[in-house]
């Protein structure tokens, strides 16, 4: 009697355990059109007159997707930098995500904000999508001796 009673516990715990247990591996697809900057953190530093690969990935449910672009606005002054992010486009239509990315060059030292966009049409409505805006820098560094 006491083995069905452990038995019945331990399958019990087992249970309990795969159903509380995530992969955190895992990655979610989000339930609107939207697009994130994937190489990028907020306060990074880009060294002047070099170039830099900007990656990024687009998401939509449904629909269509054009003019996807990276820009940089400068926090002091007018300046606007737009890239256009390219990448392959899905023949598939069942294929929902899209990976794009630009290459810049800052050329001026500074402080911007560096976000991706691209219009987005589906379900009968039309929109800008863009992504979360993150700080970033250029400037000129000294070689370490």
């Amino acid at each position: 009697m006491k083995f069905l009673h452990y038995i019945s516990v331990l399958f019990f715990a087992t249970l309990v355990f795969a159903s509380c247990s995530k992969d955190d591996n895992e990655e979610t697809t989000p339930a609107v059109a939207n697009i994130e900057i994937t190489n990028v953190e907020d306060g990074q530093m880009f060294t002047l007159n070099e170039e830099a690969t900007i990656e990024a990935t687009l998401y939509i449910p449904n629909g269509e997707f054009s003019n996807s672009k990276l820009v940089f606005k400068a926090t002091e002054g007018e300046e606007t930098i737009i890239v256009d992010l390219v990448g392959k486009t899905p023949k598939n239509a069942g294929e929902k995500t899209v990976y794009l990315s630009a290459t810049v060059t800052p050329k001026a030292p500074g402080t911007y904000q560096l976000h991706a966009q691209f219009d987005y049409s589906g379900d009968e409505a039309q929109s800008i999508v863009i992504s979360d805006e993150l700080n970033v820098a250029s400037g000129a560094f000294l070689p370490e001796e």
